[in-house]
């Protein structure tokens, strides 16, 4: 297996493992939400903007993952400076875990440094050293 594709893999896997985190993220953590959410009194309109806020981000995990896959897929058809974003969306995703682990110091959130960074090193590991990209790589060029 040659370095482009074990950075490859690496890279759709940390893509895929995003993208169902909104799965997980709207189907199963809602439910502790839920119960806490039923065992407080709160204005209606203040229950509504956090489910509203709730799926918004589900949303943007979704986003991020298509995002992730759009740009393996642009670097592979020649435009290599496409890896900028699958490279933004892993430093949001590592602040997040860094500043939600320094505030909740829960291990749960370690996993979105782990997953950020694997992106980042794996968004590297899809150039050479030379600057050519895994389509360049892989015409043999």
């Amino acid at each position: 297996m040659t370095n482009i594709r074990l950075w490859s893999a690496i890279y759709w896997i940390v893509g895929i493992v995003i993208g169902l985190g909104a799965f997980g993220h709207g189907f199963i953590g809602i439910k502790p939400v839920r119960a806490a959410l039923d065992a407080v009194s709160l204005a209606t309109n203040v229950r509504g903007v956090i489910w509203i806020v709730w799926y918004f981000v589900s949303g943007c995990i979704v986003t991020f993952a298509v995002l992730i896959i759009w740009a393996w897929f642009a670097v592979r058809n020649g435009y290599p400076h496409a890896v900028i974003v699958p490279r933004v969306i892993a430093v949001f995703w590592m602040a997040t875990g860094i500043a939600s682990y320094g505030y909740q110091h829960n291990a749960f959130w370690l996993l979105f440094v782990a997953e950020g960074a694997g992106l980042l090193d794996a968004s590297y590991g899809l150039q050479r050293p030379t600057g050519d990209t895994a389509h360049e790589a892989s015409r043999g060029k």
